[in-house]
């Protein structure tokens, strides 16, 4: 299955590879300058950042409030921008399969003239193929016209009743020229309600594509905050998960160190580094512990890696909220963790090449279109 995502995630990306990788600088050059932006605070007001100081313990407990206030401030602006951007770069790598079709098998001229039509083969599971909403086509026929004074409500529904009981004692009655277009053309004169493939028609349509779509999130203040609020709530519950599973290796550890003393006599740091330098060997089940518990969690917090990509994509209908995005993501992505992370191990070479750096921003874009690939398979089984 992972050389199939790959696969449709190349051909995706065909095209967009430009635009692809200005979504990978886009977040980047954010990041720098807010980080700029905290070092040009820190310059003027003559306090330390607060990353400056992390590494002195004694520090910490005299450090300044503009160093807080600063190093607070810039975590909070790039919350404020990134999440709603990163979530908008899904959307935009969510949608790009939208036009993939299946893979066209070379055909020879002679056997296409010779070999019967058979049957189309069944699909094994292997092939995954995203087919565009596509509606019936019908030939171009004229519709009726309507009349020149116009025409009620109550009219359009006994003739649709009339047409209904008629469809029941002849067929062929239904089957009427341009009856259909001129459903619909009266559907849109009178405002009735769209149905749901029609919406995701409509929605499609409306999507570009471009630099510029990676920005939707900003345009309104209801889909901005609830951008927002999607990233707390997965923080949150991931937070929660992440104590749980760090519970047991915790106790161990805080057992040990207090039976090897290291508390004796209150926080002594001193005492504490050379109590870890001497007798460290008897701490390594219990990191070793927290390390695992650390792994197991991370696996199984994957189970919200859809949810992002879930709200985003149905932010244009409104009927999918934070909750019911996590509830279909941990629905969808249950039994397909574990094929996230092996898919994501398959680029393992591709990530060594990221040390060059200039070879990211291809990798970057090709893990990510995999990855969305991963998420759309796994709502469609899941359905």
């Amino acid at each position: 299955m992972n050389r199939e995502l790959k696969r449709l995630a190349k051909q995706a990306l065909s095209g967009k590879r430009g635009i692809a990788a200005a979504l990978f600088i886009l977040p980047l050059a954010v990041t720098v300058f807010i980080s700029l932006l905290e070092s040009l605070l820190s310059l003027v007001t003559g306090y330390p950042l607060l990353s400056e100081t992390a590494g002195d313990i004694r520090g910490l407990l005299g450090i300044s409030p503009w160093t807080v206030a600063i190093s607070l401030g810039g975590a909070l602006a790039g919350f404020v921008l990134l999440v709603p951007l990163d979530i908008g770069i899904k959307r935009w790598y969510f949608r790009i399969f939208e036009s993939v079709g299946p893979r066209q098998e070379p055909v020879e001229a002679a056997e296409e003239t010779t070999a019967p039509k058979s049957e189309p083969a069944a699909n094994d599971g292997d092939t995954i193929v995203f087919e565009p909403l596509r509606t019936e086509s019908r030939p171009q026929e004229e519709a009726p016209e309507l009349p020149e004074d116009g025409f009620s409500i109550d009219e359009l529904f006994s003739s649709g009743r009339r047409t209904e009981a008629a469809s029941d004692t002849a067929p062929e009655a239904a089957e009427v020229p341009g009856a259909i277009e001129a459903a619909e053309t009266v559907q849109m004169a009178i405002g009735l309600p769209l149905t749901e493939t029609e919406k995701t028609t409509e929605r499609s349509a409306r999507f570009d594509h471009s630099l510029g779509s990676a920005f939707d999130l900003f345009a309104g203040a209801r889909d901005y905050f609830g951008a927002l609020w999607l990233r707390v709530v997965i923080s949150l519950r991931s937070l929660g998960w992440l104590i749980l599973f760090s519970l047991p290796g915790t106790a161990l550890f805080g057992v040990q160190m207090w039976l090897l003393g290291a508390f004796e006599g209150g926080l002594a740091f001193e005492g504490m580094e050379t109590l870890m330098n001497e007798k460290c060997l008897v701490l390594i089940p219990s990191v070793l512990l927290i390390i695992m518990s650390w792994v197991v969690c991370g696996v199984f917090l994957l189970r919200y890696s859809a949810a992002e990509y879930i709200w985003a994509d149905a932010r244009d209908t409104g009927r999918i909220g934070v909750r019911g995005a996590i509830k279909r993501s941990v629905r969808a992505m249950r039994g397909n963790r574990l094929r996230l992370v092996g898919g994501a191990f398959s680029f393992a070479g591709w990530w060594l090449l990221c040390l060059f750096l200039i070879p990211a921003m291809y990798v970057v874009p090709y893990f990510c279109a995999y990855k969305a690939a991963f998420v759309r398979r796994a709502l469609e089984s899941a359905e």
